[in-house]
């Protein structure tokens, strides 16, 4: 089933953009809502269930930075044509700002559930005179 949607999805935008190839130079909402809608419900199913097992918490900050991030550059991405130059680079930064919000939220990710732990424990070893 997913390799049939995946097939008539692709063909589908192949034929829109060949109808409309002036699209092809300016943002595309359609394309932008194709490509992120789907990883936005993946996202969100998998939070939901996350949440709903409450012994593995794994992947749960990567996610939140994850849904986060695509949604809110979603959103930022569809007022590309819209504005003015004034109003895209405050978007452009807002953008950046919530990717180094999603790179931070990896970070604690990683530090909360993959570093490796520290061995600091310390025994007194009994000397050796040489």
């Amino acid at each position: 089933m997913n390799r049939v949607l995946t097939f008539t999805v692709a063909i589908s935008l192949g034929l829109f953009l060949n109808k409309n190839p002036k699209l092809l130079k300016e943002w595309n909402v359609l394309e932008i809502a194709i490509t992120s809608i789907p990883l936005l419900i993946y996202s969100f199913f998998f939070f939901v269930k996350k949440l709903d097992n409450n012994k593995d918490k794994k992947y749960i900050y990567f996610n939140s930075g994850f849904f986060i991030y695509t949604l809110c550059s979603t959103l930022i991405f569809s007022l590309g044509n819209i504005g003015t130059r004034t109003l895209k680079l405050y978007v452009w930064n807002m953008n950046s700002f919530l990717y180094l919000l999603f790179q931070i939220l990896i970070f604690v990710e990683w530090y909360k559930n993959f570093r490796p732990p520290l061995n600091l424990t310390f025994k007194n070893k009994p000397r050796t005179n040489r």
